[in-house]
C-alpha cells in the first residue's frame, strides 16, 4: 500500500520503508480540504480529485503521472468554503460521481455540490435547497460526506452533517443493475483497505472500472466497506483483486455478489 495525504505521495518500497514520489507523480501542492483517488474516465487507473475548500480540480492519471489539473467546480460569484469531498456512483452507471461540501463564507451556510460523471466528464448537478417552497430550509452549514447503501436496495445514498443534524439523501435511480464485491483477509477479516479492484464487463472490455476497498479515506469523508458497483452492461463481469502475493480473479453476473479472499478463494455471495 502506498500513502497519499495533502501534497505528498509516499511509495511503499515493500520493505517497511517509503520513498517520496510526489514530484515524479505530479501531485499538486495545494491546501487539502478533500482528496480522493477515483477512476473518473474508466481507463483502468486512479485519477485524483482535489478540493482546496473553494475550488475542485480533476487531475487525470497517465501512466502514473497526473496532469496539470482541470477546474470542475468553482463559484465565481461569491466566496465559498467547504470541508469534505467524496466519490461514489450515485446513479449506477459505472462512473463514480463527486460530492463536495459547499458553504458561502459570508453566511457559513450552503448546500453540498454534486458533480455527475457523464462518460468521464464531471458536470455540476443541482441538489435541492428547500423542502418547503421558497423557504430555503435546506440551506445550512454542511460537511462530513459519507456514501453507502443505507437501505440495502442496491443504490448508493449519501449522508452529510447538514445544519444541526444529519441528512440522508436517498438516490432514486433504477437505471442499471448493481454488483456487490467483498474483499476479505484469509481468515475473513475486513482488513483489506487500500486493495485495488478492477471490474471489467466482457461485453465492453475498454470500460475498466477501478475501485479501492475502503471504509474511510480523505478529509471528513466515509464510505461502506463493500463495493457496490453499477453494472449497466450486459453479460459477465471479470473481477481482479491485487494482493501482496498476486492477483486473484473471479467473475460475477449483473445483480450478483462475490467474495474474494486474500488466500485465493472466490465464493459466490457475501461471506
Amino acid at each position: 500500500m502506498d500513502l497519499l495525504f495533502g501534497s505528498r505521495l509516499l511509495i511503499n518500497n515493500g520493505d517497511g520503508t517509503f520513498s517520496d514520489g510526489s514530484v515524479a507523480a505530479g501531485i499538486p501542492v495545494r491546501a487539502d480540504q478533500g482528496l480522493k483517488l477515483a477512476d473518473i474516465d474508466l481507463d483502468g487507473d486512479l485519477d485524483l480529485i482535489h478540493h482546496d475548500g473553494a475550488v475542485t480540480r480533476l487531475y487525470l492519471n497517465a501512466a502514473g503521472v497526473f496532469d496539470g489539473g482541470t477546474i470542475v467546480n468553482e463559484d465565481t460569484t461569491q466566496a465559498t468554503l467547504g470541508l469534505g469531498l467524496n466519490a461514489c456512483d450515485v446513479n449506477g452507471d459505472g462512473f463514480e460521481d463527486v460530492l463536495v461540501a459547499k458553504n458561502v463564507v459570508a453566511t457559513d451556510k450552503g448546500v453540498p455540490k454534486l458533480l455527475i460523471n457523464v462518460n468521464g466528464q464531471l458536470m455540476a448537478s443541482a441538489i435541492p435547497d428547500e423542502i418547503v417552497k421558497d423557504s430555503g430550509d435546506l440551506i445550512a452549514h454542511n460537511d462530513l460526506i459519507a456514501c453507502g447503501d443505507v437501505d440495502n436496495n442496491g443504490v448508493i445514498d449519501f449522508v452529510s452533517r447538514w445544519g444541526q443534524s444529519y441528512r440522508l439523501l436517498r438516490a432514486a435511480s433504477s437505471l442499471s443493475t448493481r454488483i456487490r464485491i467483498r474483499v476479505l483477509g484469509s481468515g475473513g477479516e475486513h482488513n483489506q483497505q487500500g486493495r485495488i479492484v478492477r471490474i471489467v464487463p466482457r461485453s465492453y472490455p475498454n470500460r475498466i472500472m477501478t475501485r479501492v476497498i475502503e471504509s474511510g479515506s480523505g478529509l471528513q469523508s466515509q464510505n461502506q466497506y463493500d463495493l457496490l458497483v453499477g453494472a449497466p452492461w450486459l453479460g459477465t463481469y471479470d473481477i481482479a483483486v491485487r494482493f501482496r502475493n498476486g492477483v486473484v480473479n473471479g467473475t460475477v453476473e449483473p445483480g450478483g455478489a462475490v467474495t474474494i479472499f486474500e488466500d485465493g478463494r472466490v465464493e459466490t455471495g457475501l461471506k
